[in-house]
């Protein structure tokens, strides 16, 4: 059972799931007999490629600064900030 924080009927939320994104922005809009490949050309697509990538090193960038070896750098980069 999910409890939401604020019970305010005015209240905004916001989906980060990346697959849930997808799906309810691509798949479940498609024409009928649209395919794959004819959704893969579309701009929007692309797009969307881009900004689930950056959404996903920004959830994951401890792990990635620790593979290239920068993890005592310090940053200003906190995925809090963008996915709170």
């Amino acid at each position: 059972m999910i409890t939401l924080l604020n019970k305010n009927k005015d209240a905004m939320y916001q989906l980060i799931d990346n697959f849930t994104l997808f799906y309810f922005h691509f798949v479940s809009t498609m024409a009928e007999g649209e395919n794959w490949s004819q959704l893969q050309q579309k701009p929007a697509y692309i797009t969307w490629c881009g900004l689930a990538f950056e959404r996903l090193c920004l959830l994951h960038i401890d792990k990635i600064k620790e593979a290239i070896g920068i993890s005592n750098i310090p940053d200003k980069v906190d995925a809090d900030d963008f996915f709170s």
